[in-house]
């Protein structure tokens, strides 16, 4: 019998199969670990691929289409002003195509530079001015006003329409809760006295419902309730990050020098009582510091913490990654939308269709570092620049004095001289001068002013402040 290798016809037919065979086998291979991604967007955009860390993958102007190993990327598609993000999974053998459309987004222009924080949403809005600690707003004029003269406040959780709970001390002793409504704030005994140091842990749900920790032990006062009831223990819990009428998200110390801390999840009326703890960073920069909010319903629950944003359900349980390597501070809008800044953008993230749209972008120069409580999607921006923290919101009407004002940004004119800007209702500088330096500060802005195209008659000049000799 003829052996196949004695074979012309045989052994060319092995040889045929063989290199079939030697050019298919690799070719299944590549394709069993990639698929074929097009993304396509509007001329003169940049499109890019990165993997979720943010790591480039591909980028090109206006379209990429090439092959991609599996696994999870986002898809971007950015210009001048707007950007769009998509999550975008990539399976064995297979061909995706993602059109994505940038939005034409608003700007966001500077409101102030003045040290302020817990702002309330609004055109009017409330605030702790610091260093101070005294709630505070707006005049008619546009410059600040002292609602409550005798009450230093720590902080104010603002649930809607002026309505607002903080911590807050007359004496610089103890720490007290109060309601804050209408320019008034009530008194809210505490469980127990609250020395001045160190700070109490304390929050407080969209209902209105409050938690407040002391001597170890979880105390709740319902809206409808007039004191506090103990609910829960709380040993080594350090911190209130959010709550529901039912449920806690707190940080607590494991006592670990390498590890030191976690976050812990505690719902269901604390009867029936779930723990959940997840892991986390502490940090003291605003950009990476720990933050854990409810939505509206109660059904999601995002964390921010090791650098990363993750949605979760009701019961703790992992649903998403926020896809973006840049995002820092996300708030609830709705059960099913977050704001969050991205460098220089605010973006809008559906968790349902798992894709994120710029909504405003401050001027190249800002980095966003945090956002307002928002209420009927009005909010205000915290924005870093190189000279400090300003304040942001959406444009409104012309606001051409108080862009040059913010991106000039001048705090001090001379060692007798002050500033800070504002423009809520009217652009205004308050100053603050020695006594007998008064006429001088006021020619030395009026100067200023002039240096940067404005016309002092523009803009409203009070003196806020007297400096001490």
């Amino acid at each position: 019998m003829q052996s196949w290798l004695e074979n012309p016809v045989l052994l060319r037919r092995a040889v045929i199969v063989g290199a079939i065979l030697l050019v298919t086998v690799p070719v299944i291979a590549f394709f069993a670990t990639h698929g074929y991604v097009t993304i396509e967007s509007e001329e003169n955009t940049d499109v890019t691929i990165t993997l979720e860390s943010g790591q480039s993958v591909a980028t090109n102007k206006s379209k990429i289409g090439q092959f991609v190993a599996t696994g999870n990327y986002i898809a971007s598609s950015t210009d001048q002003l707007g950007v769009a993000r998509q999550s975008l999974e990539v399976k064995p053998f297979s061909i995706t195509t993602i059109k994505l459309t940038v939005p034409k987004v608003p700007q966001a222009v500077p409101i102030t530079n003045a040290q302020i924080d817990s702002l309330s949403p609004g055109d009017i809005p409330s605030f702790i001015l610091r260093p101070s600690g005294l709630l505070t707003t707006i005049n008619e004029n546009g410059t600040f006003k002292t609602v409550i003269p005798d009450i230093m406040f720590k902080s104010i959780s603002w649930i809607g329409n002026g309505e607002g709970y903080g911590l807050g001390t007359t004496d610089n002793v103890s720490w007290k809760a109060y309601h804050v409504q209408n320019g008034r704030a009530s008194l809210i005994p505490l469980p127990q006295p609250a020395p001045y140091i160190p700070t109490v842990p304390f929050t407080v749900a969209r209902d209105g419902t409050i938690y407040v920790v002391q001597s170890d032990q979880l105390y709740r006062k319902l809206p409808i309730n007039s004191s506090f009831t103990q609910v829960d223990s709380a040993e080594k819990i350090v911190d209130l990050l959010s709550a529901t009428t039912d449920s806690i998200v707190g940080v607590h110390n494991k006592g670990s020098s390498d590890d030191p801390f976690a976050i812990d999840l505690i719902h269901r009326n604390f009867v029936t009582k779930t723990t959940r703890t997840f892991p986390a960073a502490w940090s003291e920069s605003p950009d990476t510091a720990l933050h854990a909010e409810w939505n509206n319903d109660g059904s999601h629950l995002l964390i921010a913490s090791q650098g990363n944003i993750k949605i979760y359900d009701h019961d703790g349980n992992e649903q998403l990654i926020l896809p973006d390597a840049t995002a820092t501070s996300p708030r609830w809008v709705d059960a099913t939308h977050i704001l969050y800044g991205s460098k220089n953008a605010v973006m809008s993230y559906d968790i349902t269709a798992k894709s994120a749209t710029a909504v405003t972008a401050a001027p190249s120069y800002v980095t966003i570092q945090s956002l307002s409580t928002i209420e009927q999607g009005n909010y205000y921006i915290y924005g870093r620049t190189s000279v400090g923290i300003s304040i942001y919101r959406v444009k409104k009407g012309d606001t051409a004095i108080i862009e040059k004002l913010g991106e000039s940004n001048m705090q001090t004119l001379s060692e007798s001289c002050e500033l800070t800007y504002a423009g809520f209702t009217t652009p205004t500088i308050m100053y603050r001068s020695y006594d007998d330096k008064t006429t001088e500060c006021e020619s030395t802005i009026r100067s200023y002013l002039t240096s940067i195209r404005i016309d002092p008659k523009d803009v409203t000049i009070v003196k806020s402040a007297t400096m001490a000799q």
